[in-house]
């Protein structure tokens, strides 16, 4: 079974050659309370981010996507290294983020998140000195879980 969260905002920050690192952007608090409640006892078996992304420029990539669950205090962190240009998906339904298991409580939690960092890749030359733009249109998370 899959749970699904989707809160249909976007999220949007601006990189330069001289602010290369700042970009982390929360893109999803998730709202599994306005889909299908997880049971608190089910085993959850994965998750899988699907993230609808944008630029207008080869010089803003992927940093780094996490996974920031409610009752861990350091995030699931997937590294990432691809130029920021077209939708993805991140994890599989049995894919625990290179953790242990999560409690089916932490979906149900506010303070869960997904959170993505960008960098700036390029330098004056290729990318000239203004700011170019990393967009985050639509986040779906699903959660796959047995009874």
């Amino acid at each position: 079974m899959n749970a699904l969260a989707d809160d249909d905002a976007r999220a949007e920050t601006g990189l330069s050659v001289d602010n290369r690192e700042s970009a982390l952007l929360v893109v999803d608090q998730l709202k599994v309370a306005a889909g299908p409640l997880i049971p608190n006892d089910a085993t959850i078996k994965g998750v899988f981010v699907d993230v609808d992304r944008s630029t207008g420029s080869t010089c803003i990539m992927g940093r780094e996507i996490a996974l920031r669950l409610a009752n861990e205090a350091v995030a699931r962190t997937k590294a990432l290294s691809s130029v920021w240009n077209e939708p993805a998906r991140f994890g599989d339904a049995n894919d625990l983020w290179g953790g242990g298991p999560i409690a089916a409580a932490a979906f149900s939690n506010a303070s869960t998140a997904v959170t993505v960092g960008l960098h700036f890749a390029g330098d004056k030359l290729s990318c000239g000195a203004s700011m170019r733009f990393g967009r985050v249109d639509v986040v779906h998370v699903s959660v796959a879980w047995c009874p």
